[in-house]
């Protein structure tokens, strides 16, 4: 009898779930231990597009979607995380973490009237607030228990890493210069041609001079060619990646020595070396800590993601988020 009435209750349950997508008690996503509302979803989201909203731009079905979809899945994703917490008994250590957090932070206010004009500008509640960081600790303390304990990168492997990527550590030799540049088109006239040569010869010679980026700009601006189709800039070549009939020019130059004009698929340039790096051959040695610190960071992100993955799978997780209603292209007044 007591199993025929829960069976009657369940399916009255059910029966009364809200089909309706825009409903708030509409459940746009579900799995072990996970329900999540519409009423949920757009609390998490109001936020972000009320800023949108005041910028000014329109949001299309497509953007709402996919801005609905990254909500979903980061409100998932910490659901899964907090459950685990729970599971591994962490709930208590989250929650004095947490407070000790907000208590710091809280500290920071003089007065009730800053603390509030603090989260009206924000945006945000101390309610949220707390959700905010209850999940990032929740995170941090699962990852380290679950996906991080014991990772260690032997050492033939940090070896072979390093045997593979030679040409990383190996720095060539590099130039620091002081670089001018006159853009052209291919298609500019014998005259704008004659122009921007013109232009460079007095550019040479600032250069000459000694004048700086902040000159050799004010110097442009007086002749009004700014906007992209002139400036100057520090650049940094290095031996082997840059086209060669520059690699000629620069690593040739003395130290404060300006270039002649070289013309590039760019336009016009010159250049004056500010400073030479020799060539470096970094050891396995030199590099060793570097090497193993990534492999590490590598080898902890590759275990977040495949923890995640697991978590999701034994929870079941289904979206029942509807697809973005599709446009209906503006009519042409002039048709």
């Amino acid at each position: 009898m007591h199993l025929i009435i829960s069976c009657i209750v369940v399916a009255l349950i059910a029966s009364c779930a809200p089909t309706d997508p825009s409903h708030p008690k509409f459940v746009v996503a579900k799995g072990q231990g996970i329900e999540i509302t519409r009423a949920e979803l757009d609390g998490v989201l109001q936020p972000r597009l009320d800023r949108v909203q005041q910028s000014g731009r329109e949001i299309t079905n497509d953007q709402l979607y996919n801005m609905q979809k990254q909500a979903l899945e980061r409100m998932i994703t910490d659901r899964l995380i907090y459950n685990e917490a729970s599971k591994l008994g962490l709930a208590a250590e989250i929650e004095k973490q947490v407070e000790e957090q907000l208590t710091k932070t809280l500290s920071r206010f003089k007065s009730e009237e800053e603390k509030q004009s603090y989260f009206q500008k924000a945006k945000t509640s101390l309610e949220q607030m707390k959700t905010v960081r209850k999940s990032q600790v929740a995170r941090r303390l699962v990852y380290e228990k679950k996906a991080e304990d014991g990772v260690t990168v032997k050492e033939e492997d940090a070896k072979a890493y390093y045997e593979s990527t030679k040409d990383r550590w190996n720095v060539p030799e590099r130039v620091q210069l002081l670089e001018v540049i006159l853009r052209q088109r291919p298609d500019d006239d014998d005259a704008t041609k004659a122009g921007a040569k013109k232009l460079a010869d007095e550019l040479v010679a600032q250069m000459k001079e000694g004048k700086d980026i902040k000159e050799l700009t004010e110097y442009l601006k007086k002749k009004q060619v700014l906007g992209g189709k002139a400036f100057a800039k520090r650049s940094t070549y290095a031996k082997g990646r840059v086209d060669k009939q520059i690699e000629e020019v620069v690593f040739a130059l003395e130290p404060e020595e300006v270039s002649k004009i070289v013309e590039s698929r760019r336009g016009l340039h010159a250049y004056k070396l500010v400073q030479r790096f020799p060539a470096s051959d970094k050891s396995y040695e030199d590099v060793r800590d570097r090497i193993v610190s990534n492999l590490e960071r590598r080898e902890k992100d590759k275990q977040r993601r495949e923890l995640l993955q697991s978590l999701r799978e034994s929870a079941d997780v289904t979206v029942l988020l509807p697809e973005a209603e599709k446009e209906e292209p503006e009519e042409n007044s002039d048709s």
